[in-house]
Parts: C-alpha cells; sequence; structure tokens
C-alpha cells in the first residue's frame, strides 16, 4: 500500500563502482588505438563497406516512424487480375468400397 513519504524506488546511496568506471576507460583507449592504426587505404572493397556498416549502426540514431496516419481506405487484400478457377471432378471409381 501506498504511504506518502515512503522510500520506494528511490535510488540506493552506493556510488557507481570503480571497477566499471575504469574498465569503460580501458575499453575506450584500447578503441580508439585500434581504430587509429587502421590504415584505410590498405583495405579492399568490401572490407571497407563491412567497416562502413558495422560502424554507422554505433553513429546513427535509430529511426522512429511517428507518422502511423492513413490518408486512404487501403484494402486488406489485393485482387488479383489472373483468376484462378478450380474445376472439382468427382470420380466415381475413388467413391467405390
Amino acid at each position: 500500500m501506498f504511504t506518502k513519504g515512503n522510500l520506494y524506488g528511490r535510488k540506493g546511496k552506493r556510488g557507481k563502482g570503480k571497477i566499471d568506471v575504469e574498465l569503460k576507460d580501458q575499453l575506450k583507449n584500447i578503441t580508439k588505438e585500434i581504430l587509429d592504426s587502421i590504415n584505410i587505404d590498405e583495405l579492399t572493397r568490401t572490407q571497407k563497406i563491412q567497416f562502413l556498416k558495422s560502424s554507422l549502426s554505433y553513429l546513427l540514431p535509430k529511426e522512429i516512424i511517428t507518422d502511423t496516419h492513413i490518408s486512404e481506405d487501403v484494402p486488406l487484400f489485393i485482387d488479383d487480375p489472373h483468376k484462378v478457377q478450380v474445376e472439382i471432378i468427382k470420380d466415381e471409381k475413388h467413391f467405390e468400397a
């Protein structure tokens, strides 16, 4: 039950772990060194495209679709101009037991 002035959901008093901060700093430094050591002129076209594909996902923001309004009625099923007609032929031989 909710009571006024409760401390539920409040952030803890504990600070951030030093290991996480140090580890992130080391990873940033190593990543920067690796990126600086890559000579783009030596890469093949395929390697350049792969590098671009993998790095753009971290650099570009995710696309958010906000416009969900449809201005016209769109049919759920589109009629195919090539209609198929199926004819069922009952063969008396197959029904005999």
